[in-house]
């Protein structure tokens, strides 16, 4: 299940924020960055930290965020087709045992001819 993530709002845009671990002391005019500090910045920032080898990735990218979803939906829809053709196929061929009860059923289920009922006043004048 996908992370929640959080966004810095500059102005009109939306920035995706990600959480990073400094690997190097870091100084500029945002501020000092200890080795070690765990800080969150934005996903730009990050990424060019990362790929510089200057930060380690705590929370994964929005980009890995989104594939890791599809491809647990891409198993959920495979999961679902393949118990749907495999209920289609079960309707469309019923196995042996199935076929045994089912034969066994119509067999057991023969009507039984009634027996003509006595009325009540037949019973009456017997006696």
């Amino acid at each position: 299940m996908p992370a929640k993530r959080r966004h810095f709002y500059n102005l009109i845009t939306v920035v995706n924020a990600m959480k990073i671990k400094m690997k190097s002391l870091m100084c500029g005019p945002s501020g000092t960055r200890n080795i070690g500090e765990i800080v969150e910045v934005a996903e730009a920032e990050g990424l060019a930290l990362v790929d510089g080898g200057y930060a380690e990735e705590v929370e994964p990218t929005e980009q890995e965020l989104e594939a890791e979803a599809l491809a647990y939906q891409d198993q959920l829809d495979a999961e679902a087709k393949a118990e749907a053709e495999k209920a289609e196929a079960e309707k469309a061929e019923p196995d042996n045992e199935t076929a045994e009860l089912v034969l066994e059923s119509e067999t057991a289920a023969k009507p039984v001819a009634a027996k003509p009922r006595k009325s009540k006043s037949a019973n009456n004048a017997a006696e």
